[in-house]
C-alpha cells in the first residue's frame, strides 16, 4: 500500500528498503519467509511513523472450551463449518 509511486500511497512516503521487501514478499511462495519479510516491512512503517494506529477494534465473544475447530478471522468473521463438540 505504501510502495513508492503506488496509487494508494496518499502520504507520498518512499523507502527503498520497504519497496524491496514488498517486491520479495510478492515473489516468494515460502510462507515462513513471507511472514518474516512482512514483519520487517511492518517494522519500517512503524519506525518511520507512516502508520500510527490510534484504536484497535475489539471483538468480544464467549466460546465453550468444548468447541473444537472454531475459527474467528482478524476481520471478526466467525467460522463454525468445521466445528465439532468435544465430550
Amino acid at each position: 500500500m505504501w510502495i513508492t509511486g503506488g496509487g494508494n500511497n496518499d502520504a507520498q512516503w518512499s523507502n527503498a528498503e520497504y519497496d524491496e521487501l514488498i517486491r520479495r514478499i510478492k515473489s516468494s511462495s515460502d510462507r515462513k519467509e513471507r511472514i518474516e519479510l512482512m514483519h520487517k516491512a511492518e517494522d519500517i512503517l512503524f519506525d518511520e511513523w507512516v502508520v500510527c494506529p490510534i484504536y484497535y477494534y475489539v471483538d468480544i465473544y464467549l466460546k465453550s472450551e468444548k468447541l473444537d475447530g472454531f475459527y474467528s478471522s482478524p476481520l471478526g468473521y466467525k467460522y463454525f463449518m468445521y466445528t465439532t463438540i468435544k465430550e
